[in-house]
């Protein structure tokens, strides 16, 4: 039994789940689903389809996720904090227009080496009104990068080691 053990010991440790806890390099698919919206406290129609957002390029597949969640295309918005380990995130961020929090996003999933889901909110107050949108964000890997195109954002994400 000792032997039987000695000799399956490597086989084990191959085939323990390795460290996944990075995103894949390549070409990036994102959409935004509202799911439910409130103005004031009364519920507002929502639009049923996702928006599907322009495809991300990102760079370096030695990497943890952070950068890439932590990215906004939007000036004028900002992340507040942000956890992505172990396959679950939680971020909150805030968006500002000539130095007014405006809007702000809270969101919590989960993500995998080729894929993400998350849930957010987003609640913004102007001239004296409450706008609160639920919804989901969901993305996974599509491919290589293109050679360059115009229309997908490239995200160089910095190397784990620094």
């Amino acid at each position: 039994m000792k032997r039987l053990w000695l000799l399956s010991w490597p086989l084990l440790l191959a085939a323990a789940p390795a460290d996944n806890d990075y995103l894949a390099a390549g070409q990036w698919q994102s959409s935004i689903q509202i799911e439910g919206a409130s103005l004031d406290g009364k519920e507002l129609p929502v639009k049923e389809r996702p928006t599907l957002q322009p495809p991300r390029c990102v760079k370096n597949t030695e990497n943890k996720p952070m950068t890439f969640f932590a990215y906004s295309e939007d000036p004028e918005c900002q992340t507040l904090s942000l956890n992505a380990e172990k396959g679950q995130v939680t971020m909150s961020g805030v968006c500002q227009k000539n130095g007014k929090n405006l809007t702000t996003i809270e969101a919590k999933g989960d993500y995998h080496l080729r894929d993400y889901s998350m849930a957010y909110i987003m609640r913004s107050e102007e001239n004296g009104h409450k706008l609160e949108v639920r919804g989901h964000m969901s993305g996974h890997s599509i491919g290589l990068c293109p050679a360059k195109d115009s229309n997908a954002d490239d995200i160089t994400l910095g190397n784990k080691n620094h």
